[in-house]
Order: structure tokens, then C-alpha cells, then sequence
């Protein structure tokens, strides 16, 4: 191994002035910081990127960028690493500050052309623009350049990416800013006319992208005319189809994106999982937040999805033309404009062979389920729970098209909440065509449908209906739901516990598990009379008030100094503590502290300078996990009295563990409190016991937990 600057030395040329490497293997240093311009060693590094874009890197070369340091332009590169040795671009130096590329006016933080075997990780890129050209964080192209293998993508911190808007662009085209020379987060694109061109082993993992025009995540290419496509389908499509293949997109926090959250296009077997998106369609027309478009076998699971906007778009999951294999299951979806599901599809451009089950929606507007286009063939909306309160106006189906529909709509939970006086909004269904089945439903609080069979109308015995934590859509005892559905292939549920009721008599709904236990706490604050806090104890400036992000419903809210305190059931067991958090200074301390009889602390977590917190015994930690002001985060506690210890979950990534704090009692009450000038939301506050566990268990299981290492915050 060798440096850039010892290269230099050893032929002659010496300075910053070195001729690339032909060696391959460099390690060069970047401290964008510095005030003189050095030879790419640790102790001389450069002060610029100009030097990297005119090396040459080989398998196992690592580019290293100085903590703390803010360089601008454009990051590349030459050259491509092997699948043992990728090229690695990473941070170097104390603390926990990422290195920042700023592009100023550059079109991207950092490019990456025809290359291979590439991991960036614990980059700060930003990409300032107006909306009236392109620009991206991290812009992955490949042209005429066969198979590109291996880019991994984790730990980065994309935001202020100013990119192309519809209206705000010269070309005012509603799709202004996707497909060829898109713009967002990050963008992968193949292109080409003469090789066959396509990316293989692609990883997006665990990276934070916010406030970025259009996308979040996008991959496209022109390789996308498939053998039963009509050529004239798509004008884009130029050439025979070529897919990209093992692409996986996990862990990714992502919000406030001008239009489309996370979309596929051009692909076959991508998975997109274990995602939080939270905010988009901000400022376009159209977007969706998950959306699969021309794709084979796509898998989209695990993730939650919020804050759709606009009924133009602003739907969570769309299945889009010329898609064949999707999955789209095990999702929470709420809160979103334009409603949980389209599906699109046109005669010549066929979308079939889709199954949708075990995913949550709650209070989408709009539609639960969009078709326009058609036909649909082979598909399955099977075992879902759509929750809604009682001021939503939503159509359950919104069918758009007089083309054949082949769905099945069986084993779903359809539940309208009913308060009285507060019945505003207007639920129905816009479906005529008998092929799409209606079968085997609980449908309770809306319409049934005309040619609906097997109806169950009663209510579900939700365990805390209106959060929007699925483990509130978990059924009591005595639900009519138990058992009552008719078998589905392929149906498992969102995994709410590890316990399972046998296929042959599964239930209606996303939770296909036994009856749950009742909760020790269940408040969403959605029923406070005056704006006051029912059986909480408060101090200070506590309130009940509406959502702070818009969403539907109420939340608790504490400032300066407050604190809420509610106490449950002690028990020397298991016990499961879940809530949402907001605070709209991170830079205040905030905390949500549970205690025992005597109010001796046993473990606490919280926000403080943009960091989640917990305590460790009598220690107070700090994680890696960042939260942005006035974004709610999911939080989720396992106490374990018998080891001594708690699990940590946020956003559902599992974190870390802490002991429990020594000398305390078993665990009795739940305190939100603030420090000076803080602000700080709760909401979806869910205490219940857990049943052994475990490896094996609803902890190990539950995929919003099983599915997301930590972040690499």
C-alpha cells in the first residue's frame, strides 16, 4: 500500500503535483481545512479535491476526508476496486463530526461514472440549488459500460439538494426532475446505446436524506423496453430490457422530499425494507412515496411511511405500469394525502402477479386504494388493516379504469372509529367491476360494497386503534376477527408477535396472532376534553393540541421546563414501552423517563443536541443516531428485569442496551419532561407485557426490529 504523496516521492515529481498512481492501491487524505495544499498523507493532506479527481485508484484505495473540514465541488474519481478490495471514501479523525462536500455550484456532492466496487460512508453532501436545474448528492451513472458491480452507500447525510422542479425548471413537464438526468438524494442511472449497460449489486443502507428536490432515492435507466411492452409505451424506453439486479435499500431515514420518496424503475428483485419516509410530494405533483415502475419482483417491506402531500400523488405504495412480482407487505402507512395504494397499469404496458398484505394503514385520505389505467391481473390485497378516524373522507377502492381487474380483496380489517358529533367525514367505495372479488372482510364503521361476501360487520377489539404504532392494531380477546378469515397464500401478517394462528384459519387483519394482552397504558390523546391531559399528572405548560406536523389527531405537548407523569400496573415481567417523540429544538434536552413506585429512576431515553440519549445504570450515553428538529422519532423500550437490562429501539432500528438502573424498583410509571426553552411531543403511548422474550420472539421477530441494523449515524 501506498500513499498518493509517497508515489510522488519516489518518482520525482513530489508536491501536489503527483502523477496518478499506477500502482493502483492509494490511500489519499483530504483535510479541506487546511491552509496549505499538501502531498495526500495523513500529516500533509490535501486541502482540496482537485488532486482526487485526477488520481487514478485501485482495488483497496481509500479516499479519506478530514472530520470537521468542509470542502467544495465535486467529489470523483478514477478508477473501480474488486469485489475484495472496493475503493473505499470514508471520514478520518477525532470526533463525530462528518467531513461536509458542499457542490456549491456543482450539479452533485459526489459522482461516481461507470465504476465498480465503491463504499462511501459518513459523508455530510449537500447540493444547493434553485429547482430550476439538475442536482443530486450522490449521482451513480454508468454508459455503455456492461455490468457494473458492487456500490455501497451507507452513513451518509444528504440534504439541501436543490434540484429540478416541475414549474420551477425550464421544461415545466410534471416529471421534470426523474428518469434521465434526475435529481435527488441519490440518483443511479444507466444509459447507452451499443453495450448493454446495467448495475448488479447495489446497497443503500442506513444513510439520512432530507430536504432534497425531486427524490429522496431513485434508480432508472433506458434499458427498459421489455419483450411485452408497447415500444411505444414509454419514449425513454430505447433500449432492449437489461435490469438492474441486487439492489437493496434499508435503513434509510428519509423526509421532506419535493416529490417521490424511494422509486424503482428499471430493476428485478429489489428490496426495499425497514425505510422510514416522513414527508414528500412537498412541492411537486405526483410523487409517491415507495413506488416500483416498469420493475420485476420487487419487495418493499418493513417500512413506514408518512406525510404524504397532496391528493395529486401523495399515496405511500404505488405499483406502477409494466410491473410484474411485486410485494408490497409488512408496512405502516398514515397520515398520507393522497391515501395508502395505487396501482396503475395500461393494455400495453401490463401490471400482474402483485400481492399487498399485512400492512397498516391508518388515517391515509383520499383512497386506501387508487386504480387508474388497467388491466390487473393475478392480484392480492390480502390481510391488511385500514384504520380511520371518523373526520377522514376516504374512498375504500377508487377504481378509475373500465379495463379487467383480476384482484382479490379478501382478509382485511376496514375500521371507521365512531365519536360522537365528530362524524365529518365521507367513506365509500368506487368499484363496479365484479373481478375485482370482495371476500372474507371485516368492514365495520364504512359501506359494504355491492357483491361483498362473508362480511363480518362488528366492531374489531383493537388494542389502542388510532396510533400509529402497529402494535396497536394488535386484536383482544373476543375479536370477531380471530379466525375468521379464509387461507391466503402467502399471508403471515405484519409480525406483531411471534406466535402465529394456523393458515388454514387465518384472521382478518394485518395481525395474524393470537388475541394480545391488554395494554397497561394506551393514550393517543385524540379523546382529551378542553385540551387537557386525562389521568396524567402534569407540571408546567402541558397541554393536548393538534398534531404538530399536521398529522391527524392529538398529541401531548410539554414546554420550558414541564414535565407529564402516568402511572400502570407494576409487574416484576417483561414489559414492552412504546411512544413517539418530537422536539422542536434538539439542542433542549428532552426525555422520556420511566420509574418505579417510589419514582427512582429504571431507564430513560432522550434527545439532546440532535442525538438520541439513554441511560446505562447511572450513566447518561449518547448515540450516533441522530434526530433533525421537529421530526417525530418511534421509540420502543423491552425491560428485562431478570438480566438487569433493557433493549433500545428508534425509527424500529434496534440501538442498543443499557442496564437498568440499580437499586430500582420494577417499573410503574412513565414521565415526559422538558428542560428550559424546550418543546417536546408525545404521542402513541403504548405500555403492555411481553411474553418470553427472546430469540424467537416478538422482539427477535418483528420485522420492523429484526430487519434494521443501527444506523450509521
Amino acid at each position: 500500500m501506498i500513499s498518493v504523496g509517497a508515489w510522488a516521492a519516489l518518482s520525482g515529481m513530489g508536491g501536489a503535483q503527483a502523477a496518478p498512481c499506477p500502482c493502483g492501491k492509494v490511500i489519499a487524505y483530504v483535510d479541506c481545512a487546511a491552509t496549505t495544499d499538501g502531498v495526500g498523507t495523513k500529516d500533509k493532506p490535501y486541502n482540496s479535491l482537485g488532486n482526487i479527481i485526477t488520481t487514478k485508484f485501485g482495488p483497496g484505495s481509500a479516499i479519506r476526508l478530514k472530520r470537521g473540514s468542509t470542502c467544495t465541488g465535486e467529489l470523483s474519481f478514477k478508477g473501480s476496486g474488486s469485489e475484495s478490495e472496493p475503493i473505499k471514501v470514508q471520514p478520518y479523525g477525532k470526533g463525530t463530526d462528518r467531513p461536509v462536500i458542499n457542490a456549491g455550484g456543482a450539479d452533485q456532492a459526489m459522482r461516481l461514472d461507470s465504476q465498480q466496487y465503491v463504499k462511501a460512508s459518513g459523508l455530510e453532501l449537500i447540493a444547493p440549488g434553485d429547482g430550476s436545474a439538475a442536482r443530486r448528492g450522490v449521482y451513480v451513472t454508468a454508459g455503455d459500460s456492461g455490468t457494473m458491480h458492487g456500490i455501497s452507500l451507507s452513513g451518509l447525510d444528504i440534504h439541501d439538494v436543490g434540484g429540478a422542479l416541475p414549474g420551477k425548471a425550464a421544461n415545466a413537464d410534471p416529471a421534470t426532475g426523474t428518469a434521465a438526468g434526475a435529481s435527488g438524494g441519490i440518483v443511479f442511472e444507466a444509459q447507452g446505446t451499443t453495450t448493454p449497460t446495467a448495475f448488479d449489486g447495489v446497497s443503500v443502507s442506513g444513510n439520512r436524506i432530507h430536504n432534497t428536490d425531486r427524490s429522496g432515492i431513485s434508480v432508472w435507466s433506458n434499458w427498459c423496453r421489455q419483450p411485452d411492452v408497447a415500444p411505444g409505451w414509454h419514449p425513454s424506453c430505447t433500449e432492449a430490457w437489461k435490469p438492474a439486479k441486487n439492489v437493496v435499500i434499508k435503513n434509510n431515514l428519509v423526509s421532506n422530499v419535493g416529490g417521490d420518496g424511494i422509486t424503482l424503475m428499471t430493476t428485478d428483485g429489489a428490496k426495499v425494507r425497514g425505510n422510514t419516509l416522513e414527508g414528500f410530494n412537498e412541492r411537486s405533483a405526483g410523487g409517491m412515496g415507495v413506488s416500483t415502475l416498469n420493475a420485476a419482483s420487487s419487495v418493499i417491506e418493513g417500512n413506514e411511511v408518512s406525510g404524504g402531500h397532496t391528493a395529486d400523488g401523495g399515496m405511500a405504495f404505488g405499483v406502477g405500469n409494466a410491473t410484474a412480482g411485486t410485494t408490497v407487505q409488512n408496512n405502516v402507512s398514515h397520515d398520507n394525502d393522497g391515501g395508502f395504494l395505487r396501482l396503475a397499469g395500461a393494455p400495453d404496458s401490463p401490471t400482474k402477479d402483485f400481492a399487498v398484505r399485512g400492512n397498516i394503514s391508518v388515517n391515509d385520505k383520499a383512497r386506501a386504494v387508487s386504480i387508474t389505467g388497467g388491466p390487473l391481473t393475478g392480484g392480492q390485497i390480502a390481510g391488511n388493516t385500514v384504520h380511520l378516524d371518523p373526520t377522514i373522507d376516504q374512498l375504500i377502492v377508487d377504481s378509475k379504469t373500465g379495463e379487467k381487474l383480476d384482484v382479490k380483496f379478501v382478509d382485511n380489517l376496514v375500521a371507521r372509529s365512531v365519536g360522537a358529533g365528530t362524524d365529518k367525514g365521507t367513506v365509500g367505495w368506487n368499484l363496479e367491476d365484479p373481478g375485482f372479488v370482495v371476500d372474507h372482510n371485516m368492514l365495520t364503521g364504512v359501506p359494504i360494497p355491492s357483491g361483498a361476501t362473508e362480511t363480518v360487520a362488528s366492531g374489531p377489539k383493537l388494542l389502542a386503534p388510532g396510533a400509529t404504532d402497529a402494535l396497536g392494531y394488535q386484536v383482544r380477546q373476543g375479536s370477531p376477527t380471530l379466525g375468521a378469515g379464509t387461507p391466503v397464500q402467502g399471508l403471515t401478517g405484519y409480525p406483531v408477535s411471534a406466535s402465529r394462528v394456523p393458515a388454514g384459519s387465518p384472521n382478518l387483519g394485518a395481525a395474524q396472532a393470537p388475541a394480545a394482552y391488554p395494554a397497561s397504558l394506551a393514550d393517543t390523546f385524540n379523546s382529551a376534553k378542553d385540551g387537557k391531559p386525562e389521568d396524567w399528572k402534569v407540571k408546567g405548560d402541558v397541554v393536548i393540541a393538534p398534531d404538530p406536523s399536521g398529522y391527524t389527531g392529538n398529541s401531548l405537548v410539554l414546554k420550558d421546563e414541564a414535565a407529564a407523569t402516568h402511572g400502570f400496573p407494576a409487574g416484576a415481567g417483561f414489559l414492552r414501552v412504546n411512544a413517539r417523540m418530537r422536539s422542536a429544538d434538539t439542542t433542549k434536552p428532552v426525555s422520556m423517563e420511566i420509574v418505579d413506585p417510589d419514582g427512582k429512576p429504571v431507564a430513560s431515553v432522550g434527545i439532546t443536541d440532535g442525538h438520541l440519549t439513554y441511560s446505562d445504570d447511572a450513566d447518561l450515553r449518547v448515540l450516533p443516531y441522530t434526530v433533525p428538529d421537529g421530526t417525530w422519532v418511534r421509540l420502543s423500550m423491552l425491560l428485562r428485569p431478570e438480566t438487569g437490562s433493557y433493549d433500545l429501539s428508534a425509527g424500529g432500528t434496534p440501538l442498543t442496551s443499557g442496564q437498568l438502573r440499580a437499586g430500582s424498583g420494577v417499573a410503574s410509571r412513565l414521565v415526559f419532561a422538558g428542560d428550559k426553552g424546550a418543546t417536546l411531543a408525545a404521542d402513541d403511548v403504548l405500555v403492555f407485557p411481553e411474553s418470553c422474550p427472546g430469540p424467537g420472539t416478538p422482539a427477535a421477530k418483528r420485522i420492523a426490529l429484526e430487519m434494521r441494523p443501527a444506523h450509521a449515524q
